[in-house]
């Protein structure tokens, strides 16, 4: 499970629910006796949002009830009862209800009232008072309090005293109107209390050779005041559904703000209610219509006025034509680069305006309004400087996409699970009643169906069943699998990575929030017929008979494809990747309500669920496969559900000696250091996995059971299992960084134990996770490895995790209990033991007190498959004794130094061809990437005018650069000298490339090396005397330096030993405080 980030679903807001429930809801109202004293529960539940952004309040305090006021009226409209209840009230009201949710603990609880039987109208307002609350609505409260009659509600306001967007304090304003009969029998009766505010969030992309760099962004007319209690809206003016009138006084404007750090491309915002009618409607025959777009063109059209003031153009923007007058919108401003068809690159400053609404169904063109209580997301899709696509979603019963191509699906459910791209399980819990197929006695009714939509890379459908069709397509033996007699009665849909497991509805012995393990289940996993089947007919297996409430292990497929899923008899693709490896998230849909489609494609959609399911797609920094079987593409997982471990229980430089040396094969390294000790004695290719917290026992059973004794399924979500260790102590278990795949894969087979073929997420090693800095342009941001923000103690630096080890020297034993990690912030790299000395941290042999925070990102093969025969092994251990294989890129024939690069996203690269030196720049700069065409590697390194081997620090590289000095201007290889001038210093991207895909720096490499010995000094393979090659780049970290094109600290590669390491002149600075190095030119490929 993970925490979203980018456009991932789009929420309902959470509703703090307060239920006061019926047990006879259905007796006629003529049959109850009014006036009889009766005790009613008020039970206060509100649902998880998973989905955080830095502008938006923390789910925790946007469920937050800090004061509730009860007020009951009578049939006849006046007050029965008025109660107010204060914040220690609602936490003795959570602890009567068991309620251990310690961030909120007042989002569920149990209060009794006293009512009297007969229909009644309930209101609740909570967080009301904004003096004891802080929040930012302010109301009279005199006359809140004292409200007679429910007409009175409708007349109260709620004003903004603070022009903010943003809810700090959380204290979110709520309110709630519900009729409902009380009798005799009453017991609860639900009641969802809703926000004033709606909750807006802009996610920003571009298309195809569209870069957009965006600025900041202001919202315009906000309404200054709501209603408390919300007012159902009228076709005609005057407008008094809404606190704001047509008054500018009404209204503020937001103070301009940048984009969210996190994210880079989004921004969250709240704001109360605005439904306001269109000046005049946009139809099919106004002026400038434009059919493709529905309209959209034309509501932000603005009459054109004379310019009056003698400056500038004759004529200027005056009022909109459509929208109306105090419609909210927002702009979003930056900087736009385009490459147009003939090659040009167009770029400008440029700002965009979107007027909001634009969600209804029936109209969405027309359509300008924010209801309360709605998370609206916009996805901006910037096509060009005068292009843009919208697609206006919300969590109500209104949304609208008019672009075809554009995706987007709208979310109203009762549980919603945002998953990563890897093998994932959660836990189902829904009451029965959701289903709306049976009656209040609990039978099935005549017309009973059940409807999911579905949508993938390969299928984009909604798919109902009746009665009648699941009940031809399963034979009426009970049994606890439902058995298929006509499988050609089975809808063509994508959803066979979906899989579930009913637990035993009955049982009492089994923990509520326990799921089922893979291993266990058996023959009782369950398609997603057969589980609509369960359901529909075989109620009583599946939902409990007293709290008609279901717990279902709901195992989720990685999102991985052999075959294309909606073709008969397709064959295996092992290509297939490129069509769903950065697609839009799949989705899964189990319908309350039919779906309807929206947009013209498809691909929008409203629906209400019982549960939404939506997995994101691998994301790669490649294309397409290279020609070369030996060289591989991959994927990576969107975020690291394992954050702040470890990375092993035996301390930094124990001798735990594994070939665990690979610099670009992260899978052999994963699968090695995984099962520690037990490869001493040539297991490298042996397979199962033998358990690593067990090292006496080599053979026999040591791998038994492995995945129950790694991994808990306690309180809906995997862990690692702490608990698990032998008599070498508790420090040996798996709950460490060098474990955590466990978490990503899946026991496929279900015999206990892991092979090889089942290890198909692995952590990368050295070269790879080098690739996702040396290409995280075309990764969205919210999957590149950032650092974490947390720094509150001595640690500076985020460490990623690589599965490389690290000794130093040359030799293939190596301390795996030493791996080479990342820095995020510096996106270089460093032994682990340095980077405790980086970091000052004083514990690195202790293996209770080390790292404060660490960050571990999985990757998965992508263009090959391992045999189908289950038995087969895999073609991972074939791997295992071969030479080092290229993780980025590749190099034709016998010409190892000169790379290209065409598999790659171009959106990771740089377009235009660099003939000399790049200009002054950082690691953050587009020109600290690789030339699309792919780059050559020098064969020797620089000269100076004396012939010898260039010798200078970095600092001065960079001035003999700006001087026209630079090395490689005399630089040369050919007969004749031709390719002199050609040549140029690397930039931090290409180093990373160089150092981790090029293996021609010493034999032990590659029988073809230059000997770096044939100038003035011999250099050393030695980790004591470690020498450098300088790059062009600057740190962005580091002092600047006075000269505004430079740097005063820079990049280079560290040679030591057989490892090549690519840091800072401020990481190194410990080998001598005037560090030199030397310098292997590089030039773009001219193909």
């Amino acid at each position: 499970m993970r925490n979203l980030i980018g456009i991932r679903r789009i929420f309902i807001l959470l509703l703090p629910l307060f239920a006061l429930s019926c047990v006879k809801d259905n007796m006629p109202d003529s049959c109850i006796q009014e006036g009889h004293p009766v005790q009613v529960l008020l039970d206060i539940k509100a649902k998880t949002n998973a989905r955080k952004t830095r502008a938006a309040v923390d789910d925790a305090e946007e469920r937050k009830i800090y004061s509730l006021l009860l007020a009951v009226f009578n049939s006849a409209g006046e007050r029965e009862l008025l109660k107010e209840y204060s914040y220690e009230e609602l936490l003795q009201a959570a602890e009567a209800a068991g309620n251990g949710d310690a961030e909120t603990p007042t989002s569920s609880g149990l209060l009794q009232i006293s009512l009297t039987t007969g229909a009644k109208t309930f209101f609740l307002a909570a967080n009301y008072d904004a003096e004891k609350s802080g929040g930012i609505y302010e109301l009279d409260l005199d006359t809140f309090r004292n409200v007679t009659a429910l007409s009175d509600l409708n007349q109260i306001k709620a004003t903004i005293g603070s022009r903010t967007i943003f809810r700090t304090n959380g204290m979110f304003l709520m309110s709630a109107t519900e009729e409902a009969t009380v009798t005799k029998d009453n017991q609860r009766i639900s009641v969802g209390l809703v926000r004033s505010d709606a909750k807006i969030t802009f996610n920003i992309g571009t298309g195809n050779d569209v870069e957009f760099e965006p600025f900041s962004y202001k919202v315009v007319n906000i309404p200054l005041a709501s209603y408390v209690r919300e007012r159902e809206k009228g076709t005609e003016k005057p407008e008094d559904w809404d606190a704001a009138t047509e008054s500018a006084t009404d209204y503020f404007n937001s103070l301009e703000r940048y984009f969210e750090d996190s994210d880079g491309n989004t921004f969250t915002f709240y704001m109360p209610e605005s439904r306001r009618l269109p000046r005049q409607l946009i139809t099919s025959t106004s002026d400038e219509y434009d059919p493709d777009r529905l309209g959209y063109n034309l509501r932000e059209k603005q009459e054109k006025v004379e310019n009056t003031s003698g400056k500038g153009a004759d004529l200027q923007n005056g009022a909109y034509v459509y929208a109306p007058q105090y419609a909210p919108y927002v702009e979003f401003s930056g900087h736009l680069n385009q490459i147009l068809e003939d090659g040009t690159r167009r770029s400008g400053d440029i700002t965009y305006r979107v007027h909001l609404g634009y969600t209804s169904l029936t109209d969405a063109v027309n359509d300008y309004d924010i209801e309360r209580n709605t998370h609206y997301t916009y996805k901006i899709t910037i096509l060009g400087a005068e292009d843009i696509r919208v697609e206006a979603s919300s969590d109500k019963e209104q949304e609208v996409e008019p672009t075809p191509g554009v995706e987007g699906t709208i979310y109203d459910s009762e549980n919603d699970f945002d998953l990563d791209a890897h093998y994932e399980q959660v836990l189902l819990k829904f009451n029965k009643q959701l289903l709306g197929i049976f009656d209040t006695a609990g039978n099935l009714v005549s017309d009973a169906s059940l409807a999911f939509v579905v949508h993938t890379p390969f299928c984009n459908e909604q798919i109902t069943y009746t009665r009648e069709e699941l009940r031809k397509i399963f034979s009426e033996k009970v049994d606890y699998l439902p058995e298929i007699v006509e499988p050609e009665l089975i809808k063509a849909a994508d959803t066979e990575w979906l899989h579930f497991y009913v637990e035993d509805p009955n049982l009492s012995n089994v923990p509520a929030e326990t799921m089922a393990y893979y291993t266990d289940t058996g023959a009782k996993l369950m398609t997603l017929e057969q589980f609509l089947y369960k359901m529909m007919f075989e109620p009583d297996n599946v939902f409990n008979r007293y709290t008609q409430e279901c717990k279902v292990t709901l195992f989720v497929d990685e999102y991985f494809y052999e075959r294309h899923p909606m073709q008969d008899n397709a064959s295996r693709d092992k290509n297939l990747w490129v069509e769903f490896a950065n697609a839009a998230d799949r989705t899964f849909d189990l319908l309350i309500n039919t779906s309807r489609e929206i947009s013209p494609d498809g691909n929008s959609r409203y629906h209400k669920s019982i549960f939404s399911v939506r997995q994101t797609s691998i994301k790669t920094i490649f294309s397409k496969s290279p020609v070369d079987d030996n060289i591989h593409v991959w994927g990576v997982e969107s975020v690291n559900e394992t954050p702040n471990l470890q990375w092993t229980g035996r301390t930094a430089g124990t001798v735990w000696e594994l070939r665990a040396s690979q610099s670009s094969n992260g899978w052999i390294n994963t699968w090695r250091i995984m099962a520690g000790r037990h490869y001493l004695n040539s297991r490298f290719d042996k397979e199962p996995m033998p358990d690593t917290c067990f090292p006496s026992t080599v053979d026999g059973d040591a791998g038994k059971d492995l995945w129950k004794n790694f991994v808990l399924t306690e309180g809906g979500k995997l862990s690692l299992n702490p608990q698990h260790y032998g008599i070498l102590g508790k420090n040996y278990n798996p709950a460490y960084a060098s474990l955590s795949p466990m978490l990503r894969n899946r026991d496929e087979n279900r015999d206990g134990y892991l092979q090889a073929r089942e290890l198909k997420w692995y952590i990368p090693s050295n070269a790879e996770l080098a690739a996702l800095f040396i290409c995280k342009r075309a990764l969205p941001s919210s999957v590149r490895l950032e650092a974490q923000q947390q720094k509150t103690g001595t640690q500076k630096y985020t460490p990623y995790f690589v599965s490389t080890s690290y000794t130093g020297h040359n030799r293939d034993n190596d301390y795996a209990t030493n791996p080479l990690v990342f820095w995020a912030e510096a996106e270089g790299n460093s032994p682990l033991i340095e980077f405790y000395e980086g970091n000052g941290l004083k514990d690195a042999l202790n293996p209770e007190k080390r790292l404060e925070f660490s960050e571990i990102r999985c990757i998965r093969d992508l263009g090959v498959l391992d045999e189908e025969d289950i038995q087969a092994s895999s073609y991972h251990l074939t791997e295992a004794a071969k030479a080092e294989r290229v993780a980025l890129g590749y190099y034709k024939g016998t010409e190892n130094r000169k790379f290209y690069v065409d598999n790659v996203d171009s959106r990771a690269l740089r377009i235009r061809r660099s003939i000399y030196e790049l200009p002054a720049h950082n690691e953050r700069s587009d020109a600290n990437s690789i030339y699309v065409g792919g780059f050559e590697v020098a064969k020797e390194l620089a000269k100076d005018s004396d012939g010898k081997n260039y010798y200078k620090t970095w600092t001065e590289l960079q001035h003999d650069i700006e001087t026209e000095n630079s090395p490689c201007q005399l630089y040369s290889q050919e007969s004749g000298g031709t390719d002199r001038g050609t040549w140029r210093v690397p930039n931090q991207a290409e180093a990373l490339f160089m150092a981790y895909n090029l293996f021609d720096w010493f034999k032990a490499e590659m029988d073809e090396v230059y000997q770096f010995d044939t100038g003035n000094e011999a250099l050393s393979t030695s980790s004591v005397s470690p020498w450098f090659i300088l790059t062009r780049t600057g740190y962005s970290e580091g002092d600047e330096g006075t000269a505004s094109r430079s740097y005063s600290n820079g990049y280079l590669i560290r040679q030591a030993g057989r490892y090549r390491i690519v840091n800072t002149t401020v990481c190194t600075s410990y080998f001598s405080e005037d560090q030199k190095g030397y310098v292997r030119c590089v030039r773009d490929n001219q193909e």
